[in-house]
This record gives structure tokens, sequence and C-alpha cells, in this order.
């Protein structure tokens, strides 16, 4: 009998390509949802993994002048940033309020890069930020040894239930989940939040 002949191997799909990535970190798809800042490589305490000049700083409220100044590759750039209506009912804004770092003076700082950290509550939070207003730059530093592979995170907030209303999310740091059974003994409703007292 002849041997049934051989299925030709499958190619495999391409390895999707970071969004960003340095020495330390790369961009990609997050479990949390979206994108989120993974480490390349082991990266000790106390290392500065980035350094970051803004798009723009602005007040809110002037946030449409600001983004018509944008060349239209800015502009590009700019839509690609989460995005929650929560807050705001149009696009440019609520992209603002959803990735604005705040920078001194009252004007909130967009940073492409910086954007895509996502978040975790004090004290589970691996990195911390820094704006430089002489040097115009945002600075990320470690916090705690990160392995290789693991997410990178930023605190939002030291108030997680401020999270849903200023972001369209709550937070899934330890702090601030705990398992079904301990909910329901607690008395808290079933997939809710317990929040951290901070």
């Amino acid at each position: 009998m002849a041997a049934a002949p051989k299925e030709p191997a499958r190619p495999r799909p391409p390895t999707p390509q970071p969004l960003f990535s340095n020495d330390f970190f790369e961009v990609r798809s997050s479990p949390k949802g979206g994108l989120g800042a993974f480490a390349s490589a082991d990266i000790p305490e106390g290392t500065v993994i980035m350094t970051e000049a803004p798009l723009f700083r602005t007040p809110a409220l002037q946030i449409f002048w600001t983004y018509d100044a944008l060349s239209d590759e800015q502009k590009r750039a700019y839509k690609q940033l989460a995005c929650w209506f929560g807050i705001e009912d149009h696009k440019i804004p609520a992209i603002f309020t959803t990735n604005r770092f705040e920078t001194g003076k009252g004007l909130g700082g967009i940073f492409l890069e910086s954007s895509r950290f996502n978040h975790a509550c004090h004290p589970h939070a691996t990195c911390t930020y820094r704006w430089d207003e002489a040097e115009n730059l945002m600075t990320f530093t470690s916090i705690m040894d990160v392995k290789k592979g693991e997410e990178m995170t930023i605190a939002y907030t030291s108030e997680p239930k401020t999270l849903k209303k200023n972001y369209g999310f709550d937070c899934d740091c330890p702090s601030c989940t705990t398992p079904k059974d301990l909910k329901e003994e607690e008395g808290a409703p079933s997939g809710g939040v317990i929040v951290p007292k901070i």
C-alpha cells in the first residue's frame, strides 16, 4: 500500500512586530487589553528604562487648538492612542484625558510611547516616572527587579476607585482583586472589585 502523501508544512504566521522597542522593553498586545510594555531583558531595580519628550503639552481647554497645530503624521499617531469616552464625548479631548500625564503649570503632556504603560496600584507597579521641566523629558525608572517577559506597569492614580470613570477599567492588581469566595464572604457582589485602602 502506498504511503499517504505528507501534508506540506504550513508556514508559521509571522511574529507581530512590537509597536515600539528599546534596550529594556517592547510595546505589544497585553492580556490586560490593548497594548502594554513588556521587559525584553532582566531589568534591575533603579534602571532608567526610557526618557521621552512630549508630543505636546497643553491645558485641557486648549486641546483642539493644540491638535490642529500638529502635522498630519503627528495627528495620525495621536489618534492611535487609547480613547475612553467616559468623561468626554469627542474623540480628540477623550484621547487627551485618557493619556495625559500631569507635567506641572496646569499642563497635560502627551507622550506617544509612555502612554502604552498599563496601570497597577502601589506597591505592585514596577516603574515610576518623573517630569523634568528643565530637560523637557519624562523619565521612567524601574522600582523593583523585573524579569524578561513581565509586563511593566505604572500607577495612574493613588485612588483606584477613580480608574473606571477616568480610564474605563477596574484595576486587576493583587491589591484590588481577591478570590471570588473571599469577595462573597466579605459581602462584595460577585465580579466586583475590592478597592485597597491607600
